[in-house]
């Protein structure tokens, strides 16, 4: 398990996984099993650069899927587009 240091307080976050949710003003994106940091003492969830760039190019991907709620799973969108892999 990778440990990094908390970005908000310097204690220990440890390597997890989360579910991001994005709300634009057409629908709300929510992708699951996202891999994170959780930071052991506040609670702060950060993300990798690479994950957060993944999450950008999924949210841009489908927020022009018609429904006002989209499901899905990051490792389900990394192998049916390109995105660059944590």
């Amino acid at each position: 398990m990778n440990i990094i240091d908390c970005g908000t307080c310097g204690n220990k976050a440890a390597e997890s996984v989360t579910t991001d949710v994005t709300s634009l003003k057409e629908c709300k994106i929510i992708v699951d099993n996202v891999p994170c940091y959780n930071c052991e003492k506040c609670g702060e969830t950060m993300y990798l650069d690479s994950v957060a760039e993944n999450i950008e190019r999924i949210v841009r991907l489908l927020k022009n899927d018609m429904g006002a709620i989209i499901y899905t799973d990051y490792a389900k969108c990394l192998s049916s587009v390109s995105i660059k892999t944590a």
